[in-house]
């Protein structure tokens, strides 16, 4: 049997849940349901769809993907080794793991932002 692993963003997790919970029903159920709608998959009603939320590697990797590996401070070209993905929001003020509340920095940089030596540009 095929098993479909569906990784989502905090936001997405969230919503889907929502949907379950006011239809009476499994996440499962309205991921295949949204699948089926988009013609992403066959129907199989014995689909096996597993559903997480992005791990913080996850989200890390999609928000230096997204903005080329270069620091949104100070406008460096790094690599994979040399950039970190900072939450704008930090998760314990209650900032998620989205895109939106992301942004690539270059070591130096992330550092200097968290010990409060600087402050973020306007982006």
């Amino acid at each position: 049997m095929k098993m479909y692993l569906v990784s989502l963003n905090d936001d997405m997790y969230d919503a889907i849940k929502e949907r379950a919970d006011s239809i009476n029903n499994s996440m499962a159920y309205v991921v295949r349901e949204c699948l089926k709608r988009m013609d992403a998959i066959e129907l199989n009603p014995k689909l096996d769809i597993k559903i997480r939320r992005w791990n913080g590697e996850e989200w890390a990797d999609r928000v230096k993907n997204r903005d080329n590996y270069v620091c949104r401070e100070c406008d460096e070209q790094c690599t994979r080794m040399t950039t970190e993905a900072h939450h704008i929001l930090p998760k314990k003020k209650g900032g998620k793991n989205t895109l939106d509340n992301g942004i690539t920095l270059c070591k130096s940089c992330h550092k200097n932002i968290h010990i409060g030596m600087k402050k973020y540009k306007q982006i």
